[in-house]
C-alpha cells in the first residue's frame, strides 16, 4: 500500500467518524447527556436512540449490512428531532452531512 493510498484512507477515516463525532459530542451535551459518549462510536448511536426515545431494535437493525446504513441515517434524523427540527431540509442536511 502506497503512502498516498494510507492518507486516504485517513481522510476518509476523518470525515466518516471523527468529525461527526466530534458534532454529536455538542448535541449530547445540549441534549442533556453525558458529552463524552458523543465520542464512542457504537456507544453514540445507542445513545441517540435513547435520547429520542425510540425502539431499541432499531439500533441492533443498524448492524445488518447495507441496510443498516439506512437505519443509521434514520437515528440520526429521529435525534435531530428531539431538537425541534422537523422540516425536510433539515432533515437532508443531517443526512447529507452525516449529523454535522
Amino acid at each position: 500500500m502506497t503512502t498516498h493510498q494510507i492518507l486516504i484512507l485517513i481522510l476518509i477515516a476523518l470525515v466518516l467518524f471523527i468529525l461527526p463525532a466530534f458534532g454529536l459530542y455538542f448535541m449530547f451535551k445540549k441534549a442533556g447527556a453525558p458529552a463524552w459518549k458523543g465520542l464512542v462510536p457504537i456507544l453514540n448511536s445507542f445513545e441517540m436512540v435513547r435520547l429520542s426515545k425510540r425502539p431499541v431494535y432499531l439500533f441492533i437493525l443498524q448492524f445488518i449490512p447495507i441496510v443498516g446504513w439506512f437505519f443509521t441515517l434514520a437515528i440520526c434524523v429521529e435525534f435531530v428531532k428531539t431538537f425541534g427540527k422537523f422540516r425536510f431540509y433539515q432533515h437532508a442536511l443531517t443526512v447529507c452531512t452525516a449529523g454535522l
